[in-house]
């Protein structure tokens, strides 16, 4: 008795054909260690190496096939950071955007038969746009799984956009700067910004602590 068997049956279709995309491409992807070999295959595409780089920071953004850091690190070593910068948060926010409405089309036309009149799928939408920012801070919580979960919630897009860039850029920006550093071996920079990269990975870790408490409504509880 569902309203809508073709929403359902096409949204299904298409994360089974993003499914099968990530697999495939994951497939002929070299096993990466560090940026500096990650970036000698992107060079190697020439005239496509933003497109395939932006790729790459797609499917990062929606699946994690590849570590932030190394597709970061790979696009400071080539590109220089202010470059490298945009072009990984390009793909990075082309991704999470994919991954909102991909998530958001489920709950329209699946859940929102499923869950109780007025409360949210998982986000308080009240509390959305900080707890997105928030989580965008910290290294260790999947990118992919914080825009799933926003696309679930009633939470609006230009909030979860604006504060996905605002969240994430401070990463990007680091990693980015790391992999710009590889790239100038014996420059003091290198070990800097890998301090920095642990003070902030561990600030955050505790920030995250402390506020991600209401990140997901508990169930019985009102939105």
């Amino acid at each position: 008795m569902h309203r809508h068997p073709w929403r359902l049956l096409s949204a299904t279709m298409t994360v089974c054909a993003l499914a099968a995309l990530v697999f495939l491409s994951a497939a002929h992807l070299p096993r990466f260690t560090d940026a500096p070999q990650m970036a000698r295959y992107l060079r190697s595409f020439g005239a496509r190496t933003v497109a395939v780089s932006i790729f790459l920071m797609v499917l990062q953004t929606l699946f994690t096939p590849v570590p932030l850091f190394l597709v970061a690190g790979a696009n400071g070593f080539i590109f220089g950071v202010f470059r490298g910068t945009v072009i990984t948060l390009t793909g990075a926010m082309i991704g999470a955007t994919m991954a909102f409405y991909l998530a958001r089309y489920f709950r329209c036309g699946f859940l929102d038969r499923r869950l109780q009149p007025g409360r949210p799928a998982c986000f308080d939408p009240r509390e959305g746009p900080r707890l997105v920012f928030v989580a965008r801070l910290v290294p260790v919580i999947p990118s992919s799984v914080v825009s799933y979960l926003a696309g679930l919630s009633r939470m609006n897009f230009a909030s979860f956009f604006l504060a996905s860039i605002l969240g994430q850029l401070p990463e990007i920006v680091l990693y980015t700067f790391l992999g710009r550093t590889i790239g100038h071996p014996g420059a003091l920079n290198l070990w800097i910004t890998g301090g920095l990269i642990l003070v902030t990975t561990v600030y955050f870790s505790l920030v995250a602590r402390k506020h991600l408490g209401g990140f997901v409504v508990p169930p019985g509880n009102k939105g």
